[in-house]
């Protein structure tokens, strides 16, 4: 029979268990229901076309109007919670405001996105037929596949505060947040890569004469980092760290000839694919370039892209993985 004071050590243990759960559910509950983070935006610029101009010129009230947009669109996307905004100066803007128009300039709007930082840029444009009929467009372009993802009009029927204002929050709440969210939810999750130290094979006549060096140390991490950061900016991949690897890469006789090695190892890691870069020195000016991927599931090779001959000392070896990056590993047939 159990005493008071032991019913009573009995009841906390099961109050501080219930806590505990309790703590611990709602933790896993927010961690499954967590909204993706926010996109950094860059909203560029208002275009008013005044078709009537010649008879009709732009109002004062009509520039004011085009700055209420502006504000507008900002506060639609902040409070939706799906959007950053990425501050533009004024000189960008007046930049912007004397160029060629958006979406017509040849990509001069993903120009603008990477010096801004932005992962996507945003503009609107207005076109007036008259007081009576005017409609109003909404554009986003992804900066880093330099492409158009978004692209909505709506006719408006009068020239008031009030109708441009309405008919954009008509695009952003019924069009634009719509198909993010489809987006998001349809979206995949990256793949986890393990990238590999890039490793150099010395076929000039200067090798077993002239010592592989810090600068060719120092290029080959700079290569490697390179392939890392375009990874990872691509949206596709998250990175898994080798580091733990090195010691048995090294015992292998190294990654260019431990026999695909580094699929097993990646996948110990928890990696869905393993990339590897190997620079073969042809002289002291000439190179190639090759990166492999594999599946770590299967061993099966994902990719296996070379440069071909190309012109340059070790300090050109990090602008070669930039274009074989670019132009072959992250081509649209290795992401389908």
């Amino acid at each position: 029979m159990l005493t008071s004071g032991r019913r009573i050590f009995i009841r906390q243990i099961i109050t501080s268990v219930g806590v505990f759960l309790t703590l611990f559910m709602s933790g896993v509950l927010v961690s499954a229901n967590a909204e993706p983070s926010p996109i950094h935006i860059a909203f560029l610029h208002v275009e008013f076309l005044n078709n009537n101009a010649e008879y009709e010129p732009t109002s004062v009230a009509e520039v004011e109007r085009m700055e209420k947009l502006t504000q507008e669109i900002k506060a639609l996307l902040s409070e939706s919670g799906r959007y950053k905004f990425v501050p533009v100066p004024d000189s960008f803007q007046k930049k912007i405001a004397e160029g060629q128009a958006l979406g017509k300039c040849a990509g001069c709007e993903f120009a603008y996105g990477r010096q801004l930082g932005a992962e996507q840029v945003a503009w609107i444009r207005v076109q007036k037929v008259s007081n009576l009929i005017s409609n109003i467009n909404l554009y986003v372009s992804d900066v880093q596949a330099k492409r158009l993802i978004f692209g909505k009009s709506a006719d408006m029927r009068g020239n008031t505060d009030q109708t441009w204002l309405r008919s954009l929050r008509w695009i952003v709440k019924n069009y634009l947040l719509v198909e993010l969210v489809r987006k998001q939810a349809a979206k995949p999750s990256p793949l986890k890569i393990a990238v590999f130290d890039f490793v150099l094979i010395d076929l000039s006549a200067g090798d077993g004469i002239i010592a592989k060096d810090a600068i060719d140390a120092e290029n080959l991490k700079l290569s490697m980092e390179k392939a890392r950061s375009m990874l990872a900016a691509s949206g596709h991949y998250s990175i898994i760290d080798t580091g733990s690897t090195v010691n048995e890469v090294a015992a292998a006789g190294g990654i260019q000839h431990c026999n695909g090695c580094e699929g097993q190892l990646a996948k110990r890691l928890g990696a869905d694919q393993s990339l590897i870069g190997i620079i073969t020195r042809i002289n002291r000016t000439e190179y190639t370039l090759q990166i492999l991927v594999r599946d770590t599931r299967t061993g099966a090779v994902v990719s296996n892209d070379f440069t071909g001959l190309r012109m340059g000392a070790n300090y050109a070896w990090p602008r070669g993985v930039k274009w074989l990056m670019k132009n072959k590993v992250l081509s649209a047939q290795h992401l389908e």
